[in-house]
């Protein structure tokens, strides 16, 4: 199951230590923007490639490919999609 940023800030909050808290010291909390730039960093590193449409033709090829239970005998073609 995947956590928000949010939900993930506010665990932080509750977990850091209060003494620090109570002076307005939130180092040991990250803020929503590291949190949600952390999020973004680990999407593009799980990308397999940086154009979307190479990696949906990627997906598509190693979906039909590996589909070996399948009765159907026509698969269809996949065409690479060009931007204009």
């Amino acid at each position: 199951m995947q956590r928000g940023t949010l939900v993930t800030y506010e665990d932080n909050i509750l977990n850091a230590n209060e003494n620090l808290l109570e002076v307005n010291n939130y180092t040991q909390v990250p803020s929503m923007d590291v949190l949600k730039t952390a999020v973004k960093e680990q999407a593009i590193a799980k990308r397999l490639d940086s154009d979307m449409f190479v990696e949906l033709f990627m997906m598509l090829f190693s979906m039909r490919e590996s589909d070996k239970n399948s009765k159907i005998e026509n698969k269809g073609n996949l065409y690479k999609l060009f931007k204009w």
